[in-house]
């Protein structure tokens, strides 16, 4: 088995729900979910989901996030399994942008 740190930054340009860690055939340890409003002028509310085949666990739920911060969204360490997604959903388009660090075992 291989042990590889990766992070996977993404931009929540769209209002849709977007991957923001795709997952990874075996096992992976989510270490840290940041999230930070770009906009110079508008507050945007954000909603995390741990994907698991076709239901989706509210990890964060419509938490507002103000111009100029971030949020960090996990308090722990959350194991993600083979076939796992972690997405993301904001109300206003390219406002927020992820930073998902995680520990990948293949």
């Amino acid at each position: 088995m291989a042990d590889t740190f990766k992070s996977y930054g993404v931009s929540l340009s769209a209002v849709s729900s977007i991957d923001i860690y795709p997952g990874v055939v075996g096992t992976a340890i989510v270490n840290s979910i940041n999230i930070s409003n770009v906009s110079a002028t508008d507050t945007c509310n954000v909603s995390v989901f741990l994907k698991k085949g076709a239901t989706s666990y509210s990890i964060i739920s419509n938490v507002e996030i103000p111009v100029g911060t971030s949020l960090q969204v996990l308090e722990s360490p959350l194991v993600c399994e083979s076939g796992n997604t972690i997405t993301a959903t904001a109300t206003k388009a390219s406002m927020l942008t992820t930073i998902t660090s995680v520990l990948e075992i293949t």
